[in-house]
């Protein structure tokens, strides 16, 4: 399991989990677990994330976080309420 925040702060890249180079550094440990038969894995808050390391054969991932679930149902809901006016 990598945590993509906390590499790209080892890396120098503070919150640039996209930057090419912490991509890179993430998709070398996907490929070597490959080669080695094992899964790779990570936790994600985007499902554009979540589609790309799927794609790119990380197979073990976690996807967002319950406060953000409980956040995003409050401002749909919220939204949902401003406009039945």
């Amino acid at each position: 399991m990598m945590g993509p925040s906390d590499l790209s702060l080892d890396m120098g890249y503070p919150g640039q989990k996209d930057n090419p180079k912490v991509k890179d550094a993430i998709q070398r440990v996907v490929d070597a677990c490959k080669k080695a038969g094992i899964a790779s894995g990570t936790h994600l808050g985007s499902l554009d994330d979540l589609q790309y390391w799927m794609g790119q054969g990380m197979q073990m991932i976690t996807y967002t976080y319950d406060t953000h679930l409980i956040i995003n149902s409050g401002r749909a809901a919220l939204s949902f309420l401003k406009n039945s006016e």
